[in-house]
């Protein structure tokens, strides 16, 4: 008489992992190592947020979502609803922002107060407002608020720099969302004339 076996489900092995960049706005996927059959059971997935379901992430892709920094993620993997397997904890951090800061004119005179653009940009579809203060050395020379948050650019008024070696700096302060960040240094000389 032929054995007849009756297989058990494995369980989900390797443990899940989280794949991709922790941030607001990327797209996190559960790897698995999961195999699917027709006839076996059914598996899904429940995202959580420091121990919490939540709401409608109960897909293999999850976004992140700006309400979600700081806060530890985790994808349980269910079979027939009940969960079977979790992956370690993955911390949202804000999304790191790269900051510019350009001068109009390559000759500037001690008499003018030179023009300055500022270029912030993102990875993602993050909101670029917030102000951005201009510094030679450690004083304020300049501050303009982004306000349009598809640009990403804007462009301040110096206060009048002396004849002599600058070096301008951009600081923006940072959102819920996106770190502070600082430009990298704009050697700048001034002239008397």
């Amino acid at each position: 008489m032929p054995f007849a076996s009756q297989r058990e489900p494995a369980p989900c092995r390797p443990a899940p992992e989280i794949v991709g960049d922790p941030r607001p706005g990327t797209r996190l996927s559960a790897s698995t190592g999961i195999r699917r059959s027709d006839s076996g059971p059914t598996y899904g997935f429940q995202w959580l947020a420091d121990g919490r379901a939540i709401a409608g992430a109960t897909g293999e892709h999850h976004v992140v979502s700006a309400a979600e920094v700081g806060r530890q993620l985790v994808v349980e993997v269910t079979r027939d609803g009940e969960p079977v397997a979790a992956s370690a904890g993955v911390t949202v951090t804000k999304v790191v922002a790269e900051l510019t800061i350009t001068l109009d004119d390559a000759d500037v005179s001690h008499r003018t107060r030179p023009r300055a653009r500022l270029h912030l940009s993102a990875p993602g579809s993050q909101r670029l407002v917030g102000r951005v203060i201009v510094l030679d050395g450690g004083r304020e020379v300049g501050r303009v608020t982004l306000a349009d948050p598809d640009a990403g650019a804007a462009e301040v008024r110096l206060k009048r720099l002396g004849a002599g070696t600058h070096r301008l700096t951009a600081h923006y302060r940072g959102t819920d969302t996106i770190a502070a960040a600082w430009s990298p240094p704009l050697p700048v000389v001034v002239v008397r004339r």
